[in-house]
């Protein structure tokens, strides 16, 4: 499944249909479908608007239907329609348009899903979020590799001063063990 970094919608879908969507692909069964779509929108916290039209939610409203849509195409390793080992993720900017509080409930969601076995790889310019969530992290520079492994090996000082031009500091949040960087 693909996130881009926009997804634009102008037909009056109601969010249950966007979210359904996602689901047409699949040979699993109309009850099987609509327990997949209620479990994407719950995990995305937007239950509540299954029957708002599409068009007239806010921008981070839009953003988490999107991520139901993407979620459920993807959805459980018991879907018939998807082997394990046969599921991938690919997200561009999953966290645009996202308070702190859905940012966080969105990368714990992805954690969780790659703990599951499906493959993510997510674009995102907020290093800390990557710092706290990735287990590999590709710096690009340029459209260049500037670095790539893991995230206390990418994530240093000199590296996040030459990639973003500027004075910052590295250091460990002591509650997640992992990098953080701040400008100076």
């Amino acid at each position: 499944a693909f996130l881009p970094q926009s997804s634009s919608l102008s037909f009056p879908f109601t969010v249950h249909e966007v979210v359904a969507l996602s689901r047409i692909p699949h040979a699993s069964g109309h009850e099987i479908d609509q327990v997949i779509i209620l479990e994407a929108l719950q995990l995305m916290d937007i239950e509540y608007l299954t029957h708002r039209r599409y068009t007239e939610l806010s921008g981070g409203e839009k953003q988490r239907v999107q991520l139901a849509r993407v979620l459920a195409q993807i959805w459980r390793q018991d879907d018939v329609t998807h082997p394990q080992g046969a599921r991938l993720l690919l997200l561009d900017e999953p966290t645009a348009a996202l308070d702190l509080g859905h940012q966080a409930d969105l990368m714990r969601a992805i954690r969780t899903l790659s703990n599951e076995g499906i493959a993510v790889v997510v674009v995102l310019h907020d290093i800390n979020l990557a710092a706290r969530y990735a287990d590999q992290v590709l710096a690009l520079q340029c459209s260049q590799v500037m670095a790539c492994g893991p995230v206390a090996q990418v994530i240093t000082q000199t590296n996040m001063e030459a990639l973003f031009s500027t004075p910052l500091s590295v250091s460990i949040n002591e509650t997640t063990g992992t990098p953080y960087v701040t400008q100076i």
